[in-house]
Formats: structure tokens, sequence, C-alpha cells
């Protein structure tokens, strides 16, 4: 790491600062002063530049419009919406950096991601919504009419409340068609959760509660029958005449997954979240953001995580199942709606999870620098 961006790190998350305090002044001054010697990509010409300049603040407008913090991934977001390209959408910060007039820049904190925000806020600005506050003050008008809409058994939205909330904007519902698209996602997010109950995960879409709970009581009575339908054939060919051969054919076993496969894409189960976590954690040693987990999973790991395929509707609710919530405990920061992963409690995790994490590591699925440092000796199942 060049010195300049050891200095900038040192001066943002001092480790006498913990998690909670701020970057100081002269940390943000450094940060931006990087930003602004960063090249930037050969295709933005001075033209271009201009023109990106306008897209950028376009989006950045459009997220206080629709009342959702302007995080970096949520501009970045706003700019593949946009087909911008790649490259241009990566040099995001240097070119606001170079708009001082325009864009006040927070720095990154611990694993919080840099926000774009605007100098002069809009006059008509109402601030930015907490998606994933467990309370919400929207009236009883907006609640009957998301629950008259869920009354179809055909309704199907996207699993991520984000998608789900453009949609059901698109559809210009009465008394909802009013909400900012922060609002609307947080009740969708509110709608997921258990004191509502309206909406839950199918597979890789969200419908209403209770048809899912009819699908799924459905889909046991067909899975009950299937396993009696083979118990009464295994039991057919273990008896025949006198003298018959009592042989079963038995199934045959699936050979084991290539362990280098589960490095990539969909984390599939608890087990393999674990193994990916333990691999992030060494990056950030005092914890991750519970609101940028899945930013540094994809960035860092190379991994996408979807609290649907937990069958949770918020992110929080998949660190409080087991194994997960003894090992990776959340906490909340002081004075602050924010929830921190923090690193694993190295006793608390299980044989089987060291052995998946030593064997990724021995076929390349994860980089030497993962290990942890100061973890137990593996357990003693040869994966010395």
């Amino acid at each position: 790491m060049p010195t300049a961006q050891v200095s900038l790190l040192a001066h943002l998350d001092p480790p006498s600062s913990g998690l909670v305090a701020g970057p100081s002044a002269e940390g943000v001054s450094d940060f931006l002063s990087v930003l602004r010697r960063r090249a930037l990509p050969a295709e933005l010409t001075d033209d271009k530049r201009k023109h990106f300049a306008s897209v950028v603040s376009n989006c950045v407008t459009s997220l206080y419009r629709d009342r959702i913090r302007p995080v970096q991934n949520n501009v970045q977001r706003r700019l593949r919406e946009r087909n911008c390209s790649e490259p241009i959408v990566q040099a995001l910060l240097p070119i606001c950096a170079r708009e001082e007039e325009t864009y006040r820049i927070l720095p990154p904190s611990g694993s919080r991601l840099p926000v774009i925000l605007l100098l002069q806020e809009p006059k008509w600005f109402e601030g930015f919504v907490d998606v994933e506050a467990v309370n919400g003050n929207y009236s009883g008008e907006c609640w009957e009419a998301l629950t008259s809409f869920l009354l179809d058994d055909n309704i199907s939205l996207p699993s991520q409340p984000y998608q789900a909330a453009l949609e059901l904007r698109q559809m210009n519902l009465p008394h909802l068609q009013g909400l900012a698209l922060g609002e609307m996602e947080h009740m969708v997010r509110l709608a997921m959760g258990r004191r509502n109950g309206l909406l839950a995960f199918h597979g890789d879409s969200l419908k209403p509660a209770r048809v899912v709970r009819a699908l799924e009581a459905r889909e046991k009575q067909q899975r009950a029958k299937v396993d009696m339908e083979d118990a009464a054939k295994m039991k057919g060919k273990t008896t025949g005449p006198i003298g018959a051969s009592s042989k079963v054919d038995m199934p045959k076993v699936p050979p084991p997954p290539d362990p280098t496969l589960e490095s990539t894409g969909e984390i599939i189960d608890k087990d393999d979240l674990a193994v990916v976590l333990l691999q992030l954690m060494a990056r950030f040693p005092e914890g991750v953001s519970l609101s940028n987990m899945k930013q540094h999973v994809q960035s860092h790991c190379q991994r996408n995580l979807n609290e649907a395929s937990f069958k949770c509707s918020k992110l929080a609710e998949v660190f409080k199942l087991s194994p997960l919530s003894t090992i990776f405990p959340l906490e909340q920061v002081t004075n602050r709606n924010e929830l921190i992963v923090k690193p694993p409690v190295k006793t608390a995790i299980p044989n089987h999870i060291w052995q998946k994490y030593y064997h990724l590591k021995e076929h390349g699925g994860l980089p030497p620098q993962s290990a942890l440092p100061g973890q137990p000796p593996p357990p003693p199942l040869g994966l010395q």
C-alpha cells in the first residue's frame, strides 16, 4: 500500500477511536486530496467529463428525491441504470472530489462506505429514510392500500426490497403513489417482518404471506407423498419369493461437490456464509457495518449475499440464526442507528466450519492473507 494511503487510513480510522468516532478534519482533507490525484479513465475526455458530471448530479439529486442516502454504491447503482460504462462508474469518487463546489464527500469510516452529499440541499428535501428501521409512521390508508393490493393471490414481486419498491411505485397504487421510493422500500421491509406478516419469500420472489404458507404446505404434502412412494418401492425390492435374492439396489451416492466451486456465486447456507465472513473479517478486524455487508462480501470475496436465501426479510435476521449469532455477534453503535457485525468469537466456531475454511484455503478458495490473526489451531481433522 502506498505511503500516502497508509497515512490516510491512519487519519480516517485511528485505533483509539474504534467504530464510533468519525474521521478528523485532517483525515477528510487527506482523503479528498488522494481522490483528486487519482487518474481518470482515458475514455473520460473533457467533453465527456462535463456530460458525466451532469449525469452524476442527476443521480445524486434523484436519490435525494427518493430519500435514499447517496452512499457510494447507491449512486453507482443509479449510474449503471443509466448504462454508464464500468470504468466511469468506478471513477465516481475522484470525479466528485474534483467538484468541490457541488459535493461534500463523507469519507469511509471502518466498514462504512463514502457518502456523496450535495453542498446545497434542495429546498424540497425532507430527509433520508432509514429503510432498515424496525418501525415506521405510515398512515393507516397506506397499509390498507398495500393490504388490499396483496389480496390478489397472483401477486409476485422481486425478492430484493429495493426492486420490489420500484415495481410497486410504477403501479401508482392509491395512497402509495405519494411515497418516496425510500419510504416504499421501508414499507416493503416492514411488510416482510413478523409484525405485519403481509409478504414472504418464495423462491426468488416475494408473494403474499398467506399464499406462501399455502404453497409451502402443498409442497410439504407432495414431498411426504413422494417419500412414502419411495419407501414402498424399497420395501418391495427387499421382499420376494423364497430363495430370491434379497439384495437391494442402493441408490447411487453423488460425488462430493468440488469445494473450489463454492468459493464463487451465491452464498448457499449458514456454514458457507460463516466461511465467507472469516475471509472478510481478516480485512476488517474491527468488524463490518451491517448496512455495507453485501457490498463488502461482493467486492472482497466475489460472493453474493441475499437474505432471501435464508428465508429472512432483513439481513439482521440472518445474523440471529445459529451458529452465526454465536460466532459473529451484532453490536449497536452508541448514539447511532447502526449495527456492526463483530469479528468472530473463535472459540464458538465449530470444527466442521474450520475444516471447510482450511479446505477451501488449500484449494485456492481463499487468499493466503485471509488467515485470521490469533486464531486457534485448526481442529485435528487432517487439515494441516
